[in-house]
């Protein structure tokens, strides 16, 4: 008896394995069946074009450079040679490479001249009894003027250059154009003198200035941060030089903690909840022995930028120039205007002088 059960438990093992071993067979050679239909099915690309306006601009720089008039007419009826998205784009660009535009005022006008109304004092609220009449405020106001500056770049293309494709060669100028705009902006907006160019926030009269203590920066940072009102602070920003940024990069608070917080931040993060903004043009090379620099504090949401059309870059070319080095010159240019709307020092912007 023992030996029966014995025998059916061999042939029943035996059996399941035979069963095993076909499932796993057929998996096998459907998986193999799937995967070879697969790799010799015809695939499907889908092809990215190229924008119209992208192949119209490239076209005409390269009608310009084979001085194929003809061409170069057919291009640049109606608006021009610049199409409006290369604009926008150079717009785009300079947004991320000039910090002040992303946290000043942007303003657009079709005027080269004008001027903008301000508030110079606010209006005020009162407790008004039912059935009682209200006070009126009496707020005041005036304008800031403003004349629009021309920005010029100019470019030498080449042959070589021509040889890119629309894409490349649209991107490449965008690339320039935007980047040799954006450090021109920045120069003005921190050191511009408000003729011919704008009028960047060291040229403005500073008064009631943090002084650098290097035994207690975090006291100092402190005393900067509680010199801007309250109402500014929400709003307010910390513009530094390179040389402040690594002062600060090495600050600790009382408790030994890294005063910049930007683990979570885009670097270089924040300081007391607010943004720090690296500005290379702020000097690294004030005071007797040269070597201050200067940290600001503020809400530079009232430091206006006025972008003439929105920012919309002008274009001509010249056919003939520097024809023996087979160069051909491009000019593209934006007007724009900056400047402070309202500046009151201790109020909502403060400066700490003769950072070392």
């Amino acid at each position: 008896m023992a030996e029966l059960i014995s025998i059916e438990k061999e042939e029943l093992v035996k059996a399941i394995d035979e069963i095993v071993a076909q499932k796993t067979e057929e998996v096998k050679n459907s998986l193999l069946s799937e995967m070879k239909n697969k790799l010799t099915a015809p695939q499907f690309f889908v092809k990215s074009e190229t924008p119209e306006w992208m192949k119209r601009m490239a076209d005409a720089v390269k009608a310009v450079y084979n001085r194929d008039e003809a061409k170069w007419r057919q291009l640049t009826t109606g608006e021009g040679w610049i199409p409006r998205e290369f604009s926008e784009e150079v717009i785009k660009k300079l947004a991320y490479e000039n910090v002040f535009r992303k946290f000043a005022r942007v303003i657009s006008t079709n005027f080269l001249a004008g001027s903008i109304p301000r508030m110079t004092g606010s209006a005020t609220a009162f407790w008004v009894p039912e059935g009682s009449a209200g006070t009126q405020s009496t707020p005041t106001r005036d304008v800031v003027n403003f004349t629009v500056n021309k920005l010029m770049v100019v470019i030498p293309v080449t042959e070589e250059l021509l040889s890119a494709t629309h894409v490349d060669l649209v991107n490449l100028l965008v690339d320039i154009v935007a980047g040799a705009f954006a450090q021109k902006e920045r120069e003005a907006m921190v050191n511009g003198t408000g003729s011919g160019q704008p009028r960047g926030i060291r040229a403005e009269t500073w008064s009631n200035d943090i002084g650098w203590d290097a035994s207690d920066i975090y006291g100092t940072l402190v005393k900067a941060y509680l010199a801007v009102d309250p109402q500014y602070r929400a709003s307010s920003v910390w513009l530094v030089s390179n040389k402040a940024l690594n002062i600060l990069l090495s600050a600790k608070d009382t408790t030994g903690r890294p005063l910049l917080n930007y683990y979570l931040q885009e670097f270089p993060g924040t300081l007391f909840g607010r943004p720090v903004y690296e500005v290379p043009e702020i000097p690294e090379n004030l005071g007797a022995g040269q070597d201050e620099t200067e940290i600001y504090f503020g809400d530079f949401s009232n430091y206006i930028i006025i972008d003439y059309k929105g920012g919309a870059i002008e274009g001509s070319e010249s056919a003939e120039a520097e024809f023996t080095k087979d160069l051909v010159l491009f000019k593209f240019k934006k007007r724009l205007d900056a400047k402070f709307a309202y500046f009151e020092p201790g109020v909502n912007v403060v400066r700490i002088r003769k950072v070392k």
